[in-house]
């Protein structure tokens, strides 16, 4: 029975997670095992802001299109959630604008260390850190 209340989909770090490994979910259309990878995961909890313990956005990749797509994972419910989940992906987007392409590597760069993944390795079990 609907209560009005929104639903509760788990925590924003379980959500985070299942983004991050399956990135083509976010995709319009049927998710098909083919498009699952062909996002390549750049960061997860990236800082934004120069200040110590500021803003960080959940996930950033690089789309099959090679653009850059921020993800701002938030649970259903959170009061005012939209209007403050769009202000902060619109901050994370500008400030991610800035990035230079050597600042783009260096965070993959750093991602795929923390996951000890080789960045150099090119097959298809290494399409994201």
């Amino acid at each position: 029975m609907y209560t009005g209340e929104p639903e509760d989909f788990g925590d924003e770090a379980w959500l985070q997670a299942i983004v991050a490994i399956s990135p083509g979910i976010l995709e319009e259309g049927p998710v098909l095992p083919s498009r699952l990878w062909p996002w390549l995961l750049v960061g997860e909890q990236i800082p934004v802001s120069p200040q110590e313990g500021g803003d960080a956005l959940d996930l950033l990749f690089i789309d099959p299109e090679a653009l850059p797509f921020v993800v701002e994972a938030k649970r259903g419910k959170k009061r005012g959630v939209h209007r403050s989940a769009i202000g902060q992906l619109l901050d994370y987007a500008a400030a991610v604008s800035q990035w230079s392409e050597q600042d783009l590597h260096d965070q993959f760069v750093k991602t795929c260390m923390k996951n000890r993944i080789d960045p150099e390795l090119d097959s298809p079990a290494n399409q994201g850190c």
